[in-house]
This record gives structure tokens, C-alpha cells and sequence, in this order.
């Protein structure tokens, strides 16, 4: 752009008066464009590392288009959060592909990269250890869950205390 910018203001230099106005029909450029390039030549304002374009343009981000986005991938990655009780990694057992998707249903128009860039800035881990996939032996097993996480949200709101126990089975 601030090439292009500069190009066109001086060929438009060269051509002397009305110059400005054939190389912006010419270019299909915008009259203020060949004048901002102008002035920067005019002041040698030119320095090889200054920013091209304003701070602040560019697209926003999707938590700031959508300031509710990421209490709803709360929502949704809450139930399905899991963690090591000896160190402080959580993981979501929910693929973001499978979150995006979720959200892609309720008009939130994210990418599975999106939702993975937020989990990560919230703490998150993006893939469990090895040793802590869980199996789907049982079909309850999921809804036991659920069942246990709705009754630790109940007893923190009731400002109740909550132990968490990670047991083992013997070898």
C-alpha cells in the first residue's frame, strides 16, 4: 500500500498540474491517496520500519465482535472439564471441533481454531496425557459425571465445601 502510495505520487509529481487527477482516474485510486503520498514525500517522512497502516485496524477478534462468546464456551466446556487434582492442568474431554460446532448451531460462527486459541488463553490443555483417556466402557458413564459436576456446582454455591478424590485400582 505506502509503495503503491508512493509510486503514484510521483508519477503524479511528474506530470506537473492536474497531475494528481489523471493518475487517480488512471489508477482508480482515490484522490487522498496520491495527496497522503505527497505529503510524505514533500516531508521525507519515509523511514523503513514505521507501521504502514493505523494501529487498531485489521478484523477484532471474535470475543470482542461477540462479548457473550466465551461464557458460552464455558458453558459447554464446563461439564466436560477435567484436570490432575497434583498439578494445575485442566483439560475438556469435548473436541473444539465437536464446541464449535455446538456453538455454529446457536449462531456463533466460530472456528474450531478460535475456540482452541480462547481454551488455551483460559488455561486449558489441549490434549489430555495418555494415561488419562477415558474409556467409554460404560454407557452411563458420561451422565455419572455430569450427575457428580452438577452436585459440586450446587454444594460451591451453597458455599459448601468440596473434596475432590482421585482413587486408583490396585494391580
Amino acid at each position: 500500500e505506502k509503495q503503491k502510495r508512493l509510486m503514484l505520487a510521483v508519477e503524479a509529481k511528474a506530470l506537473g498540474h492536474g497531475g494528481i487527477k489523471i493518475v487517480s482516474e488512471i489508477a482508480c485510486v482515490d484522490k487522498s491517496t496520491i495527496i497522503a503520498g505527497i505529503k510524505e514525500i514533500n516531508n521525507q517522512t519515509i523511514e523503513p520500519f514505521e507501521r504502514i497502516r493505523k494501529k487498531g485496524g485489521g478484523r477484532k477478534k471474535k470475543e470482542e465482535e461477540k462479548p457473550q462468546l466465551l461464557s458460552e464456551i464455558i458453558k459447554r466446556v464446563d461439564p466436560a472439564t477435567r484436570g490432575d487434582p497434583e498439578i494445575a492442568m485442566r483439560w475438556c474431554s469435548k473436541s473444539t471441533r465437536k464446541i464449535a460446532a455446538d456453538l455454529k448451531e446457536n449462531c456463533y460462527n466460530v472456528s474450531h481454531t478460535v475456540v482452541a486459541k480462547i481454551l488455551k488463553e483460559m488455561g486449558y490443555s489441549l490434549q489430555a496425557n495418555k494415561k488419562k483417556r477415558e474409556g467409554s466402557k460404560n454407557p452411563d458413564r458420561n451422565a455419572q459425571f455430569e450427575h457428580i459436576h452438577e452436585k459440586v456446582k450446587s454444594f460451591i454455591r451453597a458455599q459448601q465445601p468440596v473434596i475432590s478424590v482421585d482413587t486408583k485400582k490396585k494391580e
